[in-house]
């Protein structure tokens, strides 16, 4: 399962729709940009969440484990 697809199944619908709209906004600026989410969704290291192009990330314990982070 992807980051997306887990957003969506645990709820976070609205962080899901932010990630969409962003990778959109990138397309329309015909920007190749990319995103490993997963790694966006553990946070920063000090727990805080991440912040891309103004949009505000937040920071979940599952993506931390998942990544391996603490």
């Amino acid at each position: 399962m992807n980051a997306k697809e887990w957003l969506r199944s645990a709820g976070y619908d609205d962080v899901a729709d932010n990630i969409r709209r962003l990778e959109a906004r990138w397309r329309t600026q015909g920007k190749a940009t990319r995103r490993n989410w997963w790694d966006v969704l553990a946070g920063k290291p000090d727990g805080d969440p991440i912040v891309i192009d103004g949009v505000t990330f937040p920071s979940f314990k599952f993506a931390k484990l998942r990544q391996g982070k603490r």
